[in-house]
């Protein structure tokens, strides 16, 4: 198929369609399959106990793949408009299979039976919140500044963490990154929303939005589960 094709812009108000039964499903179903893919490899590193043990032990590995990752998330973020479909599909899954393998590692240290129910909140409290974005009557773009400060000034102290290793500091970062990533569903879907509501989107586009929701529920599952999971 055409890339030229594939990715030329759709006027949602010459189809007739609105933008809720056209582009935000696109964006929820590649979000969706991407939840799969990682949560189905997550799945099985943590049912193969001498490869989980290889990734603990390997820490360059896992290191190389954090890196990996952020490349391609700058990519998509960034460049996806000069992409075609099929690429930028590719480059998401590929994305979500490798945060599968490092999520992995959770099995290691949280039962299997928390990590299920964690998932299961995550997915309720990640709803809420997209529901109110979806619906707000409220302008979210107002706190732009302020979450992307509160994201730099969340990563800057983690990585002071690391070095302070502070338990009281950690759970004041857990509890606070929580917050900015619930909010942040809420901003980014109202954003995704009116995007969509403007009139012109490309199948890529829908694209780099599930990526952006999928790393908010990510963030938000990884938070409750430093709070709710039963390690082991």
């Amino acid at each position: 198929m055409n890339s030229e094709l594939t990715n030329r812009p759709i006027n949602l108000a010459d189809k007739g369609l609105s933008a809720m039964g056209t582009f935000l499903p696109q964006v929820y179903g590649w979000m969706t399959l991407g939840l799969f893919v990682t949560a189905v490899v997550a799945g099985l590193i943590g049912s193969n106990t001498q490869l989980l043990y290889w990734l603990v032990l390997n820490q360059s590995a896992l290191m190389l793949m954090f890196i990996v990752e952020l490349v391609v998330v700058v990519a998509l973020s960034g460049f996806v408009h000069k992409m075609n479909i099929f690429v930028a599909a590719g480059l998401f899954l590929f994305y979500a299979t490798l945060n599968g393998i490092v999520l992995g590692v959770l099995f290691m240290l949280y039962t299997e039976a928390s990590i299920f129910s964690t998932f299961l909140v995550t997915g309720g409290t990640f709803a809420v919140m997209a529901v109110y974005g979806m619906f707000t009557n409220a302008d979210l773009s107002r706190f732009r500044n302020l979450l992307f400060m509160g994201l730099v000034g969340l990563v800057f102290a983690l990585i002071v963490n690391v070095f302070l290793r502070s338990e009281p500091f950690s759970w004041v970062l857990t509890f606070l990154g929580l917050g900015i990533f619930m909010i942040l569903t809420a901003y980014d879907t109202q954003k995704i929303k009116r995007m969509a509501e403007n009139g012109g989107y490309t199948p890529t586009l829908a694209i780099r939005g599930a990526l952006t929701l999928y790393l908010d529920f990510i963030n938000i599952f990884i938070r409750l589960l430093q709070i709710f999971g039963r390690r082991k």
